[in-house]
């Protein structure tokens, strides 16, 4: 009996010590649903709180939308409160009110008004930036969930990045993009004119430490050693990168200016170092001439440095025809060392022009003449006029007997079409307005001639009571005349049957 006892007092036990834990676990479990419920409710309250502020935009944009779009003074559509933005030209011409303090509509700045974006832009300026520290954006700038994508002025993707903002600026729905994070494969170009420009420029290029530059000087009194000291030290460090360049030119921004001096190119000289600076310091005072350009790149494992010099006659809009060009080339080409090389490049009307234009300056290794060593083709820039256009272009072989470069003066300077995959290149253009052809040049004998040639005339003919145009087509092979085509009209594009292989024309 006591055994029976003993035995349902531990069953008691064990269910009273099981039914503890039981209701402990059933207390915890109840806290944690008390918590999770409470979270619950905080998440149903944050949802509710975005949704009446999506009701209020949706509000919003639906109250925008029936209003009527009305355009400023100053250029910029606005609705409702906001001025709209749809392009980089708009975009630029806010950049530049808000850096002089101007007025988008009268008693509105435009540095405090509010702003939408339409559109995604892409920055057709290097470095830029909306606001100044002198005059920084402290309006409102949505941007509707559009991208800015450009080389801003100071590094990051981020607004920061883009704008100079006061205390109140607010900036929302923008995303930005900053290009200039490849900074060695980047390339920046920008015009410097005033002390301000100067001091600004050295600023960017400071903040961007490795892009590659292309620096216009638009003043010639201006100082420009600190600018000079920080392409010197970009060239020192990107001059083993193939592709790597630097340039510095003098363009006036008004050609009819009278410019006393050009004190401002001089530091230019000493970017390539000191033993290349006393080259070109040399050439310089040898020639009686001002330093005008000068562009450093490193091609296929030689660093080249081209540099013109010349004399602005005060009386004329331009440079005097005895401008001259030259260049060093130092390095390795083809595993095999290349001393220090001092060429003079010939002048020509088309070659200055080049230059002017230096933005499209480069250099490339290609095996010109067709003798199996690569050679240096040097792209000046682009031309064209009602003729057509043409990129300009001149050439450096690599003589491998004497194991050094010879200027190739037989390479055509203005060519539409550069095919060395078929041993030859072309110029294609028009002489008034009844003269096309189509030229082919190859190299024969170890020279560039005109192996092929298609003229195409529109010859007035006036017989009785029919006035009417004739065709004539006509085909060269190495200077000589080979057979002559009349067409019946330029409609029917005949010529793209007869020669297909030279149809030009159609390219643009």
């Amino acid at each position: 009996m006591k055994k029976k006892i003993l035995a349902a007092a531990l069953i008691v036990a064990v269910l009273l010590s099981i039914s503890s834990v039981i209701a402990g676990q059933y207390r915890e479990y109840g806290s944690q649903i008390e918590e999770l419920q409470e979270g619950l409710a905080d998440r149903e309250r944050t949802i509710a709180a975005y949704a009446e502020e999506l009701d209020a935009l949706r509000t919003q944009v639906a109250g925008l939308s029936t209003m009527e779009e009305s355009c400023t003074e100053t250029g910029f559509p606005k609705k409702g409160g906001f001025y709209l933005i749809d392009n980089f030209s708009q975009l630029d011409r806010l950049s530049q009110m808000i850096r002089v303090g101007a007025e988008i509509e009268p008693g509105i700045s435009a540095a405090e008004a509010s702003y939408r974006l339409r559109a995604d832009i892409y920055l057709a300026e290097d470095l830029f930036s909306i606001g100044t520290e002198a005059m920084p954006f402290c309006g409102r700038f949505d941007g509707d969930g559009h991208w800015i994508h450009g080389k801003l002025s100071r590094p990051g993707d981020t607004v920061e990045a883009l704008f100079q903002m006061g205390g109140s600026a607010e900036i929302a729905g923008l995303y930005v993009a900053d290009h200039m994070r490849q900074s060695f494969r980047e390339e920046v170009s920008l015009t410097i004119d005033s002390k301000e420009k100067c001091a600004e420029t050295e600023k960017h290029l400071k903040e961007n430490p490795d892009c590659q530059v292309r620096l216009t000087i638009g003043d010639g009194e201006l100082d420009t050693q600190a600018i000079a000291a920080v392409l010197r030290e970009r060239w020192e460090r990107g001059q083993e990168q193939d592709g790597y360049h630097v340039s510095a030119s003098f363009i006036p921004e008004d050609h009819r200016a009278k410019i006393d001096a050009l004190d401002a190119m001089v530091p230019f000289q000493w970017i390539a170092g000191e033993e290349w600076g006393k080259v070109i310091e040399e050439t310089v005072e040898q020639e009686g001439g001002d330093l005008l350009y000068i562009h450093l790149e490193r091609v296929a494992g030689v660093r080249c440095c081209t540099f013109g010099i010349g004399t602005l006659d005060r009386d004329r809009d331009y440079w005097r025809e005895n401008d001259s060009f030259h260049i060093l080339i130092e390095g390795e080409w083809e595993g095999r060392p290349v001393p220090l090389q001092h060429l003079s490049i010939p002048y020509t009307q088309m070659g200055k022009d080049g230059f002017d234009r230096h933005g499209s300056y480069h250099m490339e290794s290609v095996d010109i003449n067709f003798d199996g060593a690569q050679d240096l083709l040097i792209q000046e820039g682009v031309s064209g006029g009602s003729g057509g256009s043409w990129e300009n272009y001149r050439a450096m072989i690599w003589d491998k007997g004497a194991e050094r470069f010879a200027y190739y003066p037989s390479f055509p300077e203005q060519l539409a079409f550069l095919e060395f995959g078929r041993q030859r290149v072309i110029s294609r253009g028009r002489c008034g307005s009844s003269y096309d052809y189509v030229t082919v040049y190859g190299v024969v004998d170890g020279v560039y001639v005109c192996t092929e040639e298609l003229i195409l005339e529109h010859v007035y003919e006036y017989d009785g009571e029919e006035e009417k145009w004739t065709y004539i087509l006509s085909y060269y092979k190495m200077g000589k005349l080979v057979r002559t085509h009349i067409l019946s009209s330029l409609e029917d594009r005949e010529w793209e049957q007869l020669y297909p292989d030279l149809d030009y024309w159609l390219k643009g």
